[in-house]
Order: C-alpha cells, then sequence, then structure tokens
C-alpha cells in the first residue's frame, strides 16, 4: 500500500469542524450533534461533522427549492453553462486534494482516487452538441419568460424575442 503526505490544505480541511451549507451559509446542525468521520485503513477519527436531522433537511429542501424557483431560475442557460465551466476548473484545480479527501474517508486507493482526466474535458461543453447548445444560448435576442418554451423541445425558460 502507497502512502502520501497530507498537502497543507487537506489538513486544514480536516483541522475544521465540519458544518452543513445550507442557503448559502455554513452552519452547525440545528440540534448540535456532530459524528466523528473515522479513516477505515487506520480506524483514526479524521475529524467531526455535524450530525443533520429532519430540521435541517427541511431546511435545506425549503433553501433549494427558494434557489430553484428564484434567481437561480432566471439565468440565461449561457450563465449556467458558464457556471458549470467554473465548477469543472475548480475540481480541476483541487483534484489532489479531492482525491487525498476521498482515500482519507472511504479507504480508496490514492492511485484510483487521482482523476485522470480534467472535469472540463468530461463536461457537455467539449462536446459539439454542448458548444452548440452554449452558442445559441448567447443569442442577444432571447428573454426570459413567464412559462416554458412551447415551440422548441428544451425545458428551458428562454425563448426567442425574434
Amino acid at each position: 500500500m502507497s502512502t502520501f503526505h497530507l498537502l497543507p490544505a487537506v489538513q486544514a480541511f480536516l483541522a475544521q469542524p465540519g458544518r452543513l451549507f445550507i442557503g448559502g451559509t455554513w452552519q452547525d446542525a440545528a440540534s448540535g450533534r456532530r459524528f466523528a468521520v473515522e479513516n477505515p485503513a487506520t480506524e483514526q477519527t479524521l475529524t467531526e461533522v455535524a450530525q443533520g436531522d429532519e430540521r435541517d433537511v427541511n431546511a435545506a429542501v425549503a433553501a433549494a427549492r427558494a434557489a430553484f424557483t428564484g434567481t437561480w431560475a432566471l439565468q440565461s442557460p449561457a450563465r449556467l453553462g458558464l457556471l458549470l465551466l467554473h465548477l469543472a476548473d475548480l475540481l480541476d484545480q483541487h483534484r489532489e486534494e479531492l482525491a487525498q479527501l476521498i482515500t482519507l474517508e472511504n479507504g480508496k486507493p490514492i492511485a484510483n482516487a487521482r482523476v485522470k482526466r480534467p472535469a472540463r474535458q468530461t463536461s457537455f461543453a467539449t462536446s459539439p452538441a454542448g458548444r452548440a447548445r452554449l452558442k445559441a444560448a448567447r443569442c442577444p435576442y432571447r428573454r426570459p419568460v413567464a412559462r416554458r418554451c412551447s415551440i422548441t423541445r428544451c425545458a428551458s425558460r428562454w425563448a426567442c424575442a425574434r
């Protein structure tokens, strides 16, 4: 079994108490309860994280519904595509840190946890169909509409204003 040295960013992440991300903010569980996350290879405690319960789930669902029907739903397809590309870039940038955390948390060998291909290469934007959709989404004549587009088969809330 190969060993690896933890990156400083991974050590800093594990040193922080794990919290729940609900409605755009990090917070402790409503009950205040926590549980230990153990390394399955050594059975040592890696960190402690918030133990969510029904109240936390309800808060997370309400926040997700509010985001889905709020400003997030009114973003153009081009903007959403660019946000996904930015997320793919962040995953690539922190690839080794994520691989180390995956290995520590579930025991997967580090060689298998390391991603072979950058996330951007697997995204829809690198495919011809994805590039065409992003280009079409940048159409200057598109505007938000209150109902779904009935002309095309897409589920977009945007329609051509021509």
